[in-house]
């Protein structure tokens, strides 16, 4: 009764050219209390869409926050990443409420080729188990659902407030990392800078067995296990000494140089490392020494530089006093378990959210973090003897 309504039905729209705006206008007609339910980009429940966002929770209160399936509208050829937000109309949120968060990017639905999407025969439990989540009564969960609260500038994305799961770490995960990099310093020493991309898969598969027969050794054959160490949660920002942005370099200001005489110039890309071009070594303010962790922030390509190099756009670099190949290569492997958490335009893995990164990492007797035991696991892996 104590509400201005007509104060709480005041449209926020802007410029009309944002799916937040046709959520104000959708609870702008509503009852005051109505549900709206809709199902938007993941970017406007990320970073992009705060501060629109933000002037809709100051008229309405967010319930819930659920992520899609990426392929959700395979069928109709969108392939933009989804979420679902329910608000409640015309009461203004409060940050003393907790709000809903799930991951549901798994609704048992495959792709079938030339046939769309279609059920698998898991979708019904599914969705009983989705039910559950909402109305509490499922065994709690927080690597898939928790209730958290916000206020109206917060993130609304679950993946923002969810745990990530290290249970499913295992030998695998290092393996594959020190695989891919070793790879990478295969190809580095034994192909020309001038082999084209198109070219390369064709290379690649020529000359595979030469690199397992080169690269497969470990330095060490004592064996290691991950357990043989207690594990503790430590925030990146706390063991590091470095966390900042590249300074930025367009690829068409760059000359292309030679193998003998060149520095690495690191982008967002998945391919070589994070290496786009081999340029010209000459005196560039924003170098970069050797030695350092690399992060795309809106692609979350995260790779160990062992040569001097500069960045393009939007690239992290990440420095710490205990950071050798092998250390870089075991942190490496536990950062990219949070990839899930950026998904692609939903956030950016920024500057800050990397220091406030929380981290297993085993420990030593003092409990702090046991750099030497991370070196030696990952000298006793498949391709450690040439990285």
């Amino acid at each position: 009764a104590d509400l201005d309504v007509n104060k709480m039905r005041e449209i926020v729209i802007s410029k009309g050219q944002d799916e937040l705006d046709f959520v104000a206008s959708m609870l702008h007609y509503l009852k005051v209390g109505g549900i709206g339910i809709v199902i938007l980009p993941m970017s406007c429940a990320g970073s992009s869409g705060a501060t629109l966002r933000a002037k809709l929770l100051e008229h309405h209160t967010l319930l819930a926050c659920m992520t899609m399936p990426p392929q959700l509208f395979f069928d109709s050829h969108v392939g933009a990443n989804t979420c679902i937000m329910v608000f409640k109309a015309h009461i203004p949120h409060e940050a003393s409420k907790s709000v809903f968060f799930g991951i549901w990017k798994d609704d048992g639905f495959s792709v079938i080729p030339h046939n769309g999407r279609k059920d698998a025969g898991r979708w019904s439990s599914i969705k009983e188990y989705w039910i559950d989540q909402i109305d509490g009564s499922a065994t709690p969960n927080d690597t898939i659902w928790l209730k958290h609260k916000v206020n109206k500038n917060g993130e609304v994305l679950p993946e923002a407030y969810v745990k990530t799961d290290f249970s499913l770490l295992n030998a695998e995960c290092f393996k594959n990392n020190i695989r891919k990099y070793a790879l990478y310093k295969y190809m580095d020493s034994t192909s020309s800078l001038d082999i084209k991309d198109s070219k390369k898969l064709e290379w690649l598969l020529d000359n595979y067995s030469d690199f397992e027969r080169m690269y497969s050794g470990a330095v060490s054959s004592a064996p290691i296990a991950l357990t043989d160490r207690k594990w503790l949660p430590f925030r990146f920002e706390k063991i590091v000494n470095d966390i900042h942005n590249g300074k930025s370099y367009n690829n068409a200001d760059l000359v292309m140089a030679d193998i003998d005489d060149y520095v690495s110039y690191i982008t967002r890309t998945e391919q070589n490392n994070g290496i786009s071009m081999c340029a010209q070594a000459i005196d560039y303010d924003g170098l970069e020494m050797a030695n350092a962790i690399t992060i795309g922030d809106t692609t979350a390509t995260i790779f160990f530089q062992d040569h001097d190099f500069i960045t393009g756009p939007h690239i992290i670099v990440i420095r710490a006093d205990w950071l050798n190949v092998y250390t870089a290569n075991f942190i490496i492997t536990l950062l990219s378990q949070e990839k899930y958490r950026y998904p692609v335009f939903g956030r950016a893995f920024t500057k800050d959210l990397i220091a406030a990164t929380e981290l297993n990492l085993p420990v030593d007797e003092n409990g702090n973090p046991d750099y030497q035991f991370m070196e030696d696991y990952i000298k006793s892996l498949p391709f450690s003897a040439k990285i």
